[in-house]
């Protein structure tokens, strides 16, 4: 009999390693080709992103649309008072904005949201002039805490201005039917500026419940009119036991500030609940792993492309560079491909997967992971 000799088992070497890593990346390179192709016979169809074509469009005032969605299956479905993040392309650079869904939430094959177009707002400028029936949006799934509460053991109180109706209209579809007394307060500048101006009417008509009270800043107006910007004792006439209700606001922060500060001299700032999108996140990044400081503005340098910008900490620098009309090169924008791995120079950064910073030299870094804490220098 011939003794063959049996070899000890050994570390992995660099060719098996090498064909782990090519194996790897082969599943990855067939994904995003299945998705290609997938994308290309249905621009509906994704294995793995919300689309939702758009069916109709609704104009609701002279600067206000709403885009009514029909979104694919992967859609989760939403809580009323949530949004969504909106994914377009403009000129070849990736812009995300997020949009509160105004629809009822029990219907599930129908969203809507509604977009006020701004002076100097890039994308809702982009959403009024060129979005049309049939064309197909990238969404998140449904996010945030802004939403009515399960228990509605206790009154509400609902205040809301200008385009800040829109997650307070989704709820007053939940909320006509459970809530035995609920108070609307909708602050906005004219008449001709209302928006769901017929559904609220509507609403406010079929529920004995649901008291509306419309608040015309610069005057004018017969229904429920109001006059004037909010005030203490607009508040204390309107709703004269405000302080025993669990209150909603959605506006501009001007509102949100002095509604926030009376209920905090009032010593019941636990009973009132803000809209915040800053807890959005773009790409598949998560809003625990967005550290809180991130919120100072920041210098980065694009060496290479003698370019300089200012951050504010919470885009990643994938997103400040194509921001500032810079095209590196990226994949699959969430940490998996290495794609648009560049060289840092100085500053510190935090990578948003782990939540560590770096060092304050040089390195190589994933600028679609990575957000600036410092002022940061890339050779970009």
């Amino acid at each position: 009999m011939t003794w063959i000799p049996r070899r000890l088992p050994t570390a992995p070497s660099i060719g098996f390693a090498r064909d782990i890593a090519s194996t790897w990346l082969s599943g990855l390179f067939k994904a995003e080709l299945t998705e290609f192709y997938i994308s290309h016979l249905s621009p509906l169809w994704s294995g793995r992103q919300v689309k939702a074509r758009v069916i109709d469009i609704v104009r609701e005032s002279a600067d206000c649309k709403s885009f009514i969605l029909q979104p694919n299956s992967l859609w989760k479905g939403f809580r009323p008072g949530q949004f969504v993040m909106v994914t377009i392309e403009i000129d070849g650079v990736r812009q995300q904005r997020c949009y509160s869904l105004s629809s009822d939430w029990r219907d599930s094959q129908r969203i809507r949201i509604t977009v006020k177009e701004k002076k100097d707002g890039h994308v809702s400028t982009w959403l009024h002039r060129n979005l049309q029936k049939q064309d197909v949006l990238l969404l998140s799934q449904a996010q945030g805490e802004f939403t009515a509460p399960t228990s509605l053991s206790e009154s509400l109180l609902l205040i809301a201005a200008g385009s800040g109706i829109t997650p307070i209209r989704a709820m007053l579809y939940e909320l006509e039917e459970r809530s035995r007394n609920l108070v609307l307060i909708y602050y906005a500048r004219t008449q001709d500026e209302l928006i769901f101006a017929e559904e609220i009417r509507t609403a406010a008509a079929r529920s004995p419940d649901l008291t509306v009270h419309i608040c015309y800043t610069a005057g004018g107006g017969d229904f429920h009119t109001q006059g004037g910007r909010f005030h203490p004792d607009q508040l204390k006439h309107l709703v004269p036991d405000y302080r025993e209700r669990r209150t909603l606001v959605c506006g501009p922060e001007g509102l949100m500030q002095r509604l926030r500060q009376h209920w905090r001299e009032e010593g019941i700032e636990a009973r009132i609940c803000f809209e915040d999108f800053t807890g959005a996140f773009s790409g598949l990044i998560k809003p625990e792993q967005t550290a809180p400081e991130q919120t100072a503005s920041h210098r980065v340098i694009f060496e290479r492309s003698a370019c300089a910008v200012d951050a504010d900490g919470r885009q990643s620098l994938l997103d400040v560079a194509e921001s500032a009309g810079l095209h590196p090169h990226c994949g699959c924008r969430m940490g998996i491909c290495h794609s648009c791995t560049a060289r840092k120079r100085s500053g510190v950064v935090r990578n948003l997967l782990t939540g560590k910073a770096s060092s304050g030299g040089s390195e190589e870094i994933q600028l679609c992971i990575c957000v600036p804490i410092t002022d940061v220098s890339l050779e970009v």
